[in-house]
């Protein structure tokens, strides 16, 4: 019964993402992220809380980019196909802090360079803080 219940759920949403024409990937990422979601609860208690509980067990295991991708699709599934509007907070994307050389490292560098031209030009880089 719920498996039939879930096979009609995805049905409804691959026609509502085709008359949107919608990529084929975005059809696959979305059907496959709201399969996963709806195999992983209670099928008989879709509401916004379920979605929470199901949002925090995915940000342990991924990263807040892929978990908000999953939510963007999930969010359709309840607006379209069971036209009930949810709203879930998109998770803050990590920081990342950029990685520093020390001053050694830049000597040795700068000293490994022979051509004086590009000695320069990585010397004016560095002294204006550009990085990548």
């Amino acid at each position: 019964m719920e498996k039939e219940l879930i096979t009609s759920y995805l049905s409804k949403l691959t026609t509502e993402l085709e008359i949107r024409n919608f990529s084929r990937e975005t059809l696959k990422g979305y059907t496959k992220s709201v399969e996963k979601f709806l195999s992983g609860i209670d099928i008989n208690n879709l509401n916004e809380e379920e979605v929470k509980k199901y949002t925090i067990g995915l940000l342990k295991k991924q990263e807040p980019s892929s978990v908000a991708r999953e939510i963007f699709a999930i969010q359709f599934f309840f607006d379209k196909v069971l036209g009930n509007k949810i709203n879930i907070q998109r998770p803050k994307k990590n920081k990342k802090i950029p990685e520093i050389l020390t001053k050694e490292e830049i000597k040795s560098m700068v000293n490994s360079i022979n051509n004086i031209k590009h000695k320069l030009i990585l010397k004016v880089i560095y002294g204006c803080g550009l990085r990548v």
